[in-house]
């Protein structure tokens, strides 16, 4: 969302045309539209067609700096796109070909067993520690994907979300690549956007645990009132 903009109204966002909200935080300033993509590129894609067929375009293609969770140039399925891409590959088309810049946390280093959380992680034993609510809740959220899925859980959303954070956890460069039509990514020309190349993983877990910390102290809404000066919104 808008760096700064704090809409005055209470209204829930999700009660709105998302195309009417983002019309009112371009109005709002001149700062980008930071958005952030943890999945299907659905809604994003939907914005930026419906802002081409207006008689009067926002301009969102040059409005929204998107960072997505997605794509992969060495999945480790390679007959197939990564799982949010392939969920919608014409919206993947749609966002890289107008969109711009856009920045790419691949599945390469979303995916790995650095930034996994497990029953024996110190992580979990910290939120095992905890009498408070919250604690509990993530808890029990994660004893439930232990006992229905697998023994570890990857903290990908961190990972993915961490660039626009301004963290600087993950770093790569703008690159060149070809985008198939079923989403797929592989060595060659077509596309560019800004692509991860790695990730440094431990300070990623620090980080995360020393959240979980400071919120016993200090709360939850300080907490996240501290990780950034941006107001942050997820499609």
């Amino acid at each position: 969302m808008r760096a700064g903009h704090r809409p005055a109204h209470t209204t829930s966002i999700q009660a709105l045309d998302l195309y009417d909200v983002m019309g009112e935080l371009c109005g709002a300033g001149s700062s980008p539209l930071r958005c952030l993509s943890l999945g299907p590129l659905t809604d994003i894609a939907r914005l930026l067609i419906a802002d081409t067929r207006q008689g009067t375009s926002l301009g969102l293609k040059r409005w929204m700096h998107i960072t997505a969770m997605g794509g992969a140039l060495d999945y480790r399925r390679p007959g197939t796109a990564g799982h949010s891409w392939r969920m919608n590959p014409v919206a993947v088309q749609t966002v890289l070909a107008e969109a711009e810049p856009v920045t790419l946390v691949l599945s390469e280093h979303t995916f790995i067993e650095e930034i996994a959380v497990s029953a024996c992680s110190p992580i979990y034993r910290l939120l095992a520690s905890r009498p408070d609510e919250w604690a509990r809740l993530l808890r029990e959220h994660y004893d439930q994907f232990f006992a229905c899925f697998y023994d570890s859980s990857k903290l990908h959303d961190a990972v993915g979300a961490s660039p626009m954070l301004g963290r600087g956890f993950v770093r790569g460069s703008v690159r060149e690549f070809e985008l198939r039509r079923d989403a797929r990514m592989c060595e060659g020309t077509g596309t560019r956007a800004w692509l991860s190349e790695e990730v440094d993983t431990p300070p990623i877990m620090a980080w995360v645990e020393h959240v979980f910390r400071d919120v016993q102290t200090t709360g939850a809404a300080q907490v996240m009132g501290r990780l950034s000066p941006e107001h942050v919104g997820s499609l």
